[in-house]
């Protein structure tokens, strides 16, 4: 008969087999959350731009959707309004106060607004949760090269669940008059390069916008590795390794 394993080498055995684990499962829990945020926000981008389609079919592009300067609270609630109609709302917080909506709709809000009467917001299928503000009535802020801006659309692709925070479930795009923009594209004014970077905490001026580029890296891409390295850039080096 072959000699079997003794007690104290199946133990080290073990053992070796447990620090292994130890040492790569938790990298593998972090890659396998971030390809689920990958998987949700391409699933959010793809739910708004046929919302977006449908509602441009139906009352023209957004500059005739009668929306009025930025600070006018009516103005967010039209926008959000003519995209409602296409999308499964499971909890609607459009023209509620900044209170009812970051304790309903979109948790950390103060990404995006800072006062009731500048954004609005809702919940559609799948815990998504969406912020809407219009910046121009007549669609004409431009964005390095991308034209046509009426305003911003922020995703939380888990709602009210943590982290909330930028680049991890926060994420921006554009509403131009022809199309949804993920932000950070590369020859967006907020680029990757310069809004997507782990040691740039604030690339807008008097804004907590760390990371607010990183919307068409995640989408294009399919990856964060803007989380773990510094090299990445558009044309340059698309993943960490």
């Amino acid at each position: 008969m072959g000699k079997g394993f003794t007690l104290a080498e199946t133990l080290v055995t073990i053992g070796i087999i447990g620090v292994v684990a130890a040492l790569t499962m938790p990298s593998l829990i972090v890659k396998h959350k971030e390809k689920e945020t990958c998987a949700r926000l391409k699933k959010a981008y793809s739910t708004i731009s046929q919302a977006f389609i449908y509602a441009v079919q139906e009352k023209g592009t957004p500059d005739e959707w009668g929306m009025l300067e930025k600070y006018n609270p009516e103005t967010h609630i039209i926008m959000a309004n003519n995209f409602k109609p296409y999308m499964n709302v499971i909890q609607d917080c459009t023209g509620q106060d900044i209170t009812f909506v970051n304790k309903n709709c979109f948790a950390k809000n103060d990404y995006h607004v800072t006062a009731p009467n500048t954004s609005t917001a809702f919940v559609i299928n799948d815990g998504i949760s969406l912020s809407f503000r219009n910046w121009e009535e007549s669609c004409n802020q431009t964005m390095g090269s991308i034209k046509n801006v009426c305003g911003s659309i922020v995703v939380d692709i888990n709602g009210l669940k943590k982290p909330n925070q930028l680049g991890y479930d926060i994420f921006y795009f554009y509403m131009t008059k022809e199309k949804i923009v993920p932000v950070g594209t590369k020859d967006d004014r907020l680029s990757f390069k310069s809004s997507c970077d782990r040691h740039n905490s604030s690339p807008i001026p008097n804004f907590d916008g760390k990371f607010i580029g990183c919307a068409a890296w995640v989408i294009y891409n399919e990856n964060m590795d803007y989380l773990h390295c510094d090299d990445l850039d558009w044309g340059v080096k698309n993943k960490c390794k």
